[in-house]
């Protein structure tokens, strides 16, 4: 038996865990939504104006924020980590382990665990355009597949995920210390 929306071979009595059959309810929405508000706002108060430390602070946060998901995802048998990262979920594009599908696609299981290793990345005092650069692959491989007949595999999509995880943490931390300034700078 497969799931009607994304694929997946399911068991006999095991519900789907897509975000197609077992969408969030409202109340797990906001508190995602919640925390991933709280989580830039509490690094910047550690901050003392420096971005770098900013980052570093986002970075560690984040990590433990997509660790403790996991952890409820397994729990709860939701795919809260599919939501975080806006995955499509297609089974074509999904690791698999031990003949099952994970509920995130390969870039995603990739920039995942790069998220969790930028933790070393962040703290051996790496240039922040280092980290720019190393996005250039996963747009490069994005724009051939979105553009010719190129299809990547998933060994590549994983590799080109894990390498940009530092630049996606980047540009969060970029975006929200921006913005605490603002609004620190108005009140």
């Amino acid at each position: 038996m497969y799931c009607k929306s994304c694929g997946r071979k399911l068991n006999h009595a095991v519900r789907c865990i897509c975000l197609s059959r077992s969408p969030l309810n409202r109340l797990e929405i906001c508190l995602l939504f919640a925390i991933m508000v709280f989580l830039p706002v509490l690094a910047y108060s550690n901050t003392e104006g420096a971005f770098i430390r900013y980052f570093k602070n986002i970075t560690l946060y984040f990590s433990g924020f997509l660790l403790t998901i996991s952890i409820a995802s397994v729990i709860r048998k939701r795919s809260y980590t599919a939501f975080i990262f806006g995955c499509h979920q297609y089974i074509s594009r999904t690791l698999k382990h031990s003949e099952r599908s994970i509920s995130i696609c390969s870039r995603c299981a990739g920039i995942y665990i790069g998220i969790i290793f930028s933790i070393l990345w962040v703290h051996l005092d790496v240039s922040l355009y280092y980290f720019l650069l190393l996005s250039i692959p996963m747009l490069m491989d994005g724009m051939l597949q979105c553009k010719t007949s190129y299809e990547s595999n998933n060994s590549i999509r994983l590799i080109t995920g894990f390498l940009s995880a530092p630049t996606i943490l980047l540009t969060y931390s970029a975006f929200w210390y921006g913005l605490c300034n603002v609004l620190l700078f108005i009140t």
